[in-house]
């Protein structure tokens, strides 16, 4: 608390906020060396490239490869192993949104090799089936350009490379629309979304890579303003394709709140928190390093937050390539203490040796709460990596500083000794043999809920049904249920409700064979006729025709089942 009530002064004694006077007083970074290890190579290499998790597998989209030429291509990391399939159409520093349905928006992307132009095309990644489908385009050519979903399905689009730069949206089916201008252009800009329907937009280069006024901010709804912060800190600039944005807050409780690095043109690096007020600086318990033993330290990733283990992370590399990890304490949005100052953060600084066979690009959280880092390039776009590496984050023991972590530390093992040792005592007494434990304890009895709650409420007859929404009403959260359904059903969650779905629709037809599709797909909770034909074929292997041919007296009034 000290720390923090020193620091917060030190905020506050200055007309622009700065570290220089309180970083002295602070103590220095405590450091610890990360384990790494290293996966199978990609099947091609690749730069410019999306990296991302979904359906609870890690996914490497389009990009680049030797030569600087742009790939149609996408990887699944599953079974220990990198599995390659097309994609529609290329797509090399492209956008990239993971949505709450489960699904992936591709969009835009280098027209050329050799990072030229722009390009127009869209589709969606069904990680279920690893398919892609095309749904249309954007309202104008853009890459280098970044998204957010917001309320309904509808995703905010702005950014561009080399091209006008303005606010669209996609409506969540197929439409993209022109919204607004913006007060400056940028390529690869921060997007936080701050309330359902708002977003702030930042950042600190143009279209064609030139420094702008950073601290000009833009709305979806509402005017465009300067941040007074924004004026002497700038967010990180990250040429990456659409990177995490630090989200810390909590959609169910109206709370919409990121975490944000901050850079100075003195090379100071900070951590703030942006809300719908804006952005502010936050306290940590030590200085943001920017130095190691080796040199200086440049990040150049985002905050990625991992709110399952309430870590967040940073990362970046000095000039021998080695590889480092900040991480952050993750705390909730109010951080507060009586007194009303806010806590400090507390960081550790994790390294790795020169890692001189791995590409540098985005950093992404894997399902076991590790960072992954995938293909990139080091100083060549023409000749990317193929290697992949996992920074082992999730398999640090809780973080903190001082005896008082190691006290606790062991304090935990002797506890966990002795009531293994009474377990085992008891376990000799009884005559019958116990089960064996769960695999994961922390899901035990939640898929029951989840099955209670899908049958009672039917909530798989929502076509726009979320996993957030069914985390919600059981008082969970969104990676808890995923995880949990995967590991039990082994599917993931877009599958186990299209499950209830079909068997909800062969009950529809069962009932009334005369059904015409349009109603039976639509009560059943799909979105469209040819989302319907795909699932009902993918898990029965039959149409819908077919299916009733054999338990019904065939469907009156069908529609073409293409």
């Amino acid at each position: 608390m000290f720390r923090g009530i020193i620091l917060l002064a030190g905020f506050l004694l200055v007309e622009t906020p700065s570290l220089a006077t309180v970083a002295d007083s602070l103590p220095l970074c405590p450091m610890a060396k990360l384990k790494v290890e290293r996966l199978p190579d990609l099947h091609l290499p690749r730069g410019g490239h999306s990296l991302f998790c979904a359906g609870n597998e890690m996914v490497a989209v389009g990009g680049h490869t030797t030569g600087f030429i742009p790939t149609a291509t996408a990887e699944y990391f599953s079974d220990g192993q990198w599995h390659l399939v097309n994609t529609l159409y290329p797509h090399d520093d492209a956008l990239a949104v993971v949505l709450l349905s489960g699904k992936v928006l591709l969009a835009g992307g280098h027209d050329k090799s050799i990072g030229i132009g722009q390009t127009f095309p869209v589709e969606l990644y069904d990680p279920d089936s690893h398919s892609f489908e095309g749904i249309g385009s954007l309202d104008q050519k853009r890459t280098l350009c970044q998204g957010v979903e917001i309320d309904s399905g509808r995703v905010v689009i702005s950014g561009n490379w080399y091209g006008d730069d303005g606010i669209e949206m996609f409506d969540g089916k197929r439409s993209f629309t022109h919204v607004k201008e913006v007060a400056v252009p940028r390529a690869s800009p921060h997007i936080f979304r701050i309330a359902p329907d708002d977003v702030l937009i930042v950042g600190a280069l143009d279209t064609r890579g030139e420094r702008i006024n950073g601290a000009m901010v833009d709305r979806l709804r509402g005017e465009s303003y300067v941040d007074s912060l924004l004026l002497s800190w700038h967010p990180l600039q990250l040429l990456y394709n659409n990177p995490p944005n630090g989200f810390i807050g909590d959609t169910a409780k109206g709370v919409y709140a990121h975490r944000v690095a901050l850079q100075n043109d003195k090379g100071q690096v900070a951590l703030a928190m942006v809300s719908k007020a804006g952005f502010e600086l936050l306290p940590t318990d030590c200085p943001v390093p920017s130095r190691s033993k080796w040199g200086d330290i440049s990040y150049f990733s985002p905050i990625i937050v991992d709110s399952l283990a309430r870590k967040a992370y940073l990362v970046g590399n000095d000039e021998e390539r080695r590889l480092y990890v900040l991480s952050i304490d993750y705390k909730p949005y109010v951080e507060t203490d009586k007194t009303g100052l806010r806590q400090p953060m507390a960081l550790k600084l994790f390294y790795t040796d020169p890692m001189k066979e791995c590409g540098f690009g985005q950093p992404s959280l894997t399902p076991e709460g590790n960072l992954m880092m995938a293909g990139g390039i080091y100083d060549n776009n023409f000749m990317p990596y193929n290697t992949a590496f996992l920074l082992m984050v999730g398999n640090e023991l809780p973080q903190g500083h001082g005896p008082a972590v190691l006290f606790w530390a062991m304090g935990g093992m002797i506890l966990a000794l002795v009531l293994l040792v009474f377990f085992l005592r008891l376990r000799k007494k009884s005559v019958s043999v116990a089960p064996a434990p769960s695999p994961n304890i922390r899901h035990d009895g939640l898929l029951p809920r989840i099955h209670e709650l899908m049958n009672r409420e039917k909530l798989y007859l929502k076509s726009d049904l979320k996993v957030s929404e069914v985390a919600t009403l059981l008082g969970s959260n969104s990676r808890y249920v995923s995880d949990c359904i995967k590991q039990y059903e082994g599917v993931s969650f877009t599958l186990f409700v299209n499950r209830l779905r079909i068997e909800h629709a062969k009950q529809l037809m069962r009932d009334n064979p005369d059904a015409k599709i349009m109603s039976v797909y639509m009560e059943a909770g799909f979105a469209s006729e040819s989302s319907f034909f795909r699932t009902f074929k993918s898990i029965t292997g039959m149409t819908p025709r077919e299916w009733l041919e054999q338990n019904g007296d065939g469907l009156a009034q069908t529609t073409d089942e293409n």
